[in-house]
């Protein structure tokens, strides 16, 4: 849906699908559940949404500029280290339980006794957009290709915060 707010995102982005990009996928932080719970409009006025949320809200960015958008779903595999980045975690137990307690549905993929890739549902979206036009050639007439874009796949980086019980002179 595309509302007042999603409109003038758009304006304000030049209807570029490039910058529309830059913005969910810069803007919007990843939260793990499964399915769509806020849909374009709540997951930019909160700043973050899912998998599901944030290819709405890209969808409709783009639609609200003139892209033929639409969703895609299917399974995903993604490095250990990968997993890891993208749920905060240290260790890839950790990020398939979070992603596991988040009802998203996952496996560990093993290999050499250790959790190797994690394999999950995703959706993420793919707008149609001239072809050429990424070589630096203008594209004639139905020269157009779909091209897959996912705004949700961050990867964080884990900062060790302060030791309270240091800096007060707590001995816990």
């Amino acid at each position: 849906r595309q509302t007042g707010s999603i409109k003038d995102l758009a304006l304000q982005l030049n209807h570029d699908p490039v910058k529309i990009f830059e913005y969910v996928r810069n803007n919007i932080d990843f939260e793990p559940y499964y399915g769509s719970r806020k849909g374009a409009q709540e997951t930019l006025l909160e700043n973050g949404g899912n998998d599901f949320d944030q290819a709405s809200l890209l969808i409709s960015l783009l639609r609200a500029s003139g892209y033929p958008a639409r969703y895609v779903y299917g399974t995903v595999e993604v490095a250990e280290a990968q997993a890891m980045g993208w749920t905060e975690t240290k260790s890839a137990n950790d990020a398939v339980r979070v992603f596991s307690s988040a009802g998203i549905p996952v496996i560990s993929v093993v290999g050499g006794g250790e959790i190797s890739a994690v394999r999950l549902e995703h959706a993420w979206a793919e707008v149609c957009l001239p072809y050429t036009n990424y070589r630096g050639i203008p594209s004639g007439p139905g020269e157009e290709t779909w091209v897959p874009l996912d705004p949700s796949f961050k990867q964080y980086t884990a900062i060790n915060g302060i030791n309270l019980e240091e800096i007060a002179g707590i001995n816990g």
